[in-house]
């Protein structure tokens, strides 16, 4: 399969994946970025209130910010809804996290990623999904 997006070929490359955000939206990066064809291995979550989040997500671990240091000079992909964004973005960067990959739910990347876990993951779905063919 061909994976084309820069932000995608870019989680393709990195060794270290980091999420920023550790709800809904941080949760399904995780389940997609650590299946076929990504096969990526989630580090740690990094979450802005340590006290309102579980420790571990499926056997990721959660951390504040503040025991976050050692991933200030990688990429964060902050991995939340679009009302959040600004807040956390600016929080992270007050925070010394300078190297920020935005994946929201509107997102084309996001859309390019979860078309990817669906299309090789067809057997892990309830559902059966299929290609339309192109042109519909």
């Amino acid at each position: 399969m061909v994976i084309s997006d820069t932000a995608i070929e870019k989680i393709m490359c990195m060794d270290k994946i980091v999420i920023y955000g550790a709800g809904v939206m941080g949760k399904a990066l995780k389940l997609c970025l650590e299946s076929k064809p990504f096969n990526k291995r989630i580090q740690c979550f990094i979450v802005s209130n340590r006290l309102s989040n579980p420790k571990m997500i499926k056997g990721t671990p959660v951390i504040g910010m503040e025991e976050a240091e050692e991933y200030k000079d990688d990429t964060i992909i902050v991995a939340l809804n679009e009302n959040n964004m600004p807040g956390a973005i600016e929080g992270l960067h007050k925070q010394g996290f300078k190297k920020l990959l935005i994946m929201n739910a509107a997102s084309d990347e996001w859309s390019h990623i979860k078309k990817c876990y669906f299309l090789n993951n067809q057997d892990k779905c309830y559902i059966p999904f299929k290609m339309l063919p192109e042109g519909i």
